[in-house]
């Protein structure tokens, strides 16, 4: 990162401090007082605290109870952060970057018809496709309606700050039992249900989509602040999206990873009650909106 993105992470981190958030790792400054050094090549380093503990676990709801609690901590802690300095990007166009994605899978399908040696996954990709499709349009469908577009204007105005990679491994169970973030190299403003979709669908991913996953998350963000209606319109359709297929296509036909026949047929069998739980969230979102 550039010395400005980590003096940015710097003045986050020490932000949501002085407003009482502890759950992160934080950076160890130089003997000089730095935030970051460079060895004889000229790469910057920088250096964060060890944090004991372990990597939460996605089939545990207490650990995405915990997780959820802490993201919408941080979420809370950062918002008023000033924009006056420097600051990465934000995330807050959500529509286009997975209108790029519905675009690259329609290629990634191209690209399995036309495969000169296809194979088993292949074919099941070529056969299941055009389901994931459709879902792809809805979600699109769903992030052009007006609702959504009014929350990401209403959040752009006084954002927080998202971690926008939360994985099993920068969620750390500390010996205390709280969750810890670590590895806030992608933090910048962005909506934060971007975040909490995220670990709900990893966290269902690991469940084969059980309906408690997203109750304990839902139940444990909104202690600390409320979702807006509008922000259940937009978790809907970042849940909708084919985001596992998308990272699977995205691996095989992409960076040519080809050992992962067994991911795409989780996937493909989890896919009937994935689409239960889509349809009852779906109605209880319709529900909110009335």
């Amino acid at each position: 990162m550039p010395p400005k993105r980590i003096e940015f992470l710097a003045d986050a981190i020490s932000y949501s401090h002085g407003r009482g958030f502890r759950q992160y790792a934080p950076i160890i400054k130089t003997a000089s007082g730095e935030l970051y050094a460079y060895d004889d090549e000229r790469r910057l380093h920088y250096v964060t605290e060890w944090m004991k503990g372990r990597s939460i676990d996605f089939q545990s709801l207490s650990d995405i109870g915990q997780s959820a609690r802490t993201l919408a901590r941080f979420h809370e802690t950062t918002r008023g952060l000033s924009r006056s300095k420097y600051h990465p990007p934000s995330a807050f166009d959500v529509y286009e970057p997975l209108k790029e994605r519905s675009q690259q899978l329609a290629g990634f399908l191209r690209t399995a018809q036309e495969h000169g040696s296809r194979d088993d996954t292949d074919a099941l990709f070529v056969k299941k496709a055009p389901v994931f499709d459709r879902q792809a349009s809805l979600a699109l469908s769903i992030l052009r309606n007006n609702r959504c577009k009014e929350q990401l204007r209403k959040e752009e105005q006084r954002p927080g700050l998202c971690h926008l990679d939360v994985t099993a491994h920068h969620l750390i169970r500390t010996n205390d039992q709280s969750v810890t973030l670590v590895h806030l190299d992608s933090v910048t403003f962005a909506p934060r249900v971007l975040d909490l979709a995220h670990l709900i669908r990893r966290g269902m991913q690991a469940q084969n989509w059980r309906p408690e996953v997203a109750l304990v998350a839902l139940v444990q963000y909104n202690t600390v602040r409320v979702l807006a209606d509008g922000e259940y319109t937009l978790l809907e359709a970042l849940l909708t999206f084919p985001q596992r297929l998308w990272h699977l296509g995205h691996m095989r036909y992409q960076l040519g990873k080809t050992g992962n026949k067994e991911l795409f047929e989780q996937l493909f069998d989890q896919e009937e009650v994935r689409q239960s739980f889509l349809k009852s969230f779906s109605r209880q979102v319709t529900r909110t909106k009335g």
